[in-house]
């Protein structure tokens, strides 16, 4: 929190405004983005450097934070926190059903290509015409049916990485909800001991009043 009140909006600006950080304007494409992003540019394509993301994602969070902590109630700062722990619970389990259902896909590849592989050997043991126009055609069918299967696979894996990244997602915003629910604990805790001191400085304030 002591970092963001050392932030400079404008040359000469003496305090730190929530709102003219987290609305920034049209601004020179080559200009250092100063306020947040110290090191990064207006032209920076930061979804092509790793590290650029992390300093972008940085520069955003702070201002989201010092603006709900200040203004949203202790009550929807815990609610939000708790939603935040039970999607993550949520998100965890979608991810472990879907990495069982694709080692039970690879399992399945497994017995198939074996089963087939064998059809193909009792086919050529007989010889003949015959024999080898049916091992052509269960050739055929098998690499359609191999193509399948890939196909399959192929989505899956897809479903699985955005399964990944959406639990990282969710893992990113429960962090951000644990940090909010700990600086409104710690803000309920200050607020306390100020209502006390304020009770106990009126409390001498009447004693030393003229009876």
């Amino acid at each position: 929190m002591k970092d963001l009140f050392k932030m400079k909006v404008h040359k000469g600006d003496a305090g730190y405004y929530a709102l003219l950080l987290s609305d920034l304007g049209h601004q020179d494409p080559e200009k250092e983005m100063k306020a947040r992003w110290k090191g990064l540019k207006n032209s920076t394509k930061v979804w092509n450097n790793s590290s650029a993301v992390e300093e972008f994602e940085r520069g955003l969070l702070h201002p989201q934070l010092a603006r709900e902590l200040y203004t949203l109630p202790l009550e929807v700062l815990m609610a939000r926190a708790a939603k935040e722990m039970v999607l993550s619970q949520y998100f965890q389990k979608a991810l472990f059903d879907r990495v069982h259902d694709a080692g039970r896909l690879i399992t399945f590849m497994d017995y198939r290509v074996k089963q087939l592989q064998e059809e193909l050997d009792a086919l050529k043991s007989r010889g003949g015409p015959e024999a080898v126009t049916e091992v052509e055609k269960r050739t055929s069918e098998l690499r359609e049916e191999l193509e399948k299967i890939k196909r399959e696979k192929a989505e899956e894996l897809l479903r699985r990485e955005a399964s990944e990244k959406e639990l990282q997602e969710i893992r990113g915003h429960l962090d951000d909800a644990q940090q909010l629910l700990r600086e409104a604990r710690t803000r309920a805790r200050r607020m306390d001991d100020e209502l006390l001191q304020a009770v106990k400085d009126l409390e001498s304030a009447r004693a030393e009043l003229p009876r």
